[in-house]
């Protein structure tokens, strides 16, 4: 214990739990529809960003690019991917490339369907929310920072 020591204890206010579930299904429809293709766990969280990375631009068309924008940068959504890693909704797949060093690749996991059936739930915690307000509809949206 940190006897009250660490930063969070000494903020002396409870830190909210938000249902990231929502996030995570279409994480998961957005994985399943990137075919013909390995991703990594940072290139889909980018991809949910709607990264303009040449490496993530391929990528534009899919019906969930950049669903994630809310979120003020990967952090967030690196954390729903290794919770859901976690509880076994997404597996990671490791190959040695021809250079011998290990990638890893995210696939779907056996616990996909008891996911998507309701049976689980993704849950973060959320420490501060900043909103920003101006002109465009963009920039009224809640931004979630972590």
């Amino acid at each position: 214990m940190c006897n009250k020591s660490c930063d969070t204890c000494e903020r002396d206010q409870s830190i909210p739990i938000i249902d990231a579930s929502e996030d995570a299904k279409r994480l998961i429809s957005l994985l399943s529809s990137i075919t013909n293709k390995d991703i990594t766990l940072i290139m889909l969280s980018k991809i949910y960003l709607g990264s303009r990375a040449q490496n993530i631009i391929d990528f534009e068309q899919l019906e969930y690019f950049g669903a994630g924008r809310c979120y003020s940068g990967t952090d967030c959504i690196e954390r729903i991917l290794r919770q859901m890693i976690a509880k076994n909704i997404l597996c990671e797949r490791h190959v040695k490339n021809f250079a011998g060093f290990v990638l890893s690749y995210v696939q779907l996991g056996r616990e996909v369907t008891k996911f998507m059936n309701g049976g689980l739930a993704i849950e973060i915690t959320q420490p501060t929310l900043k909103t920003t307000t101006g002109s465009s509809s963009k920039s009224r949206r809640e931004r979630k920072t972590y």
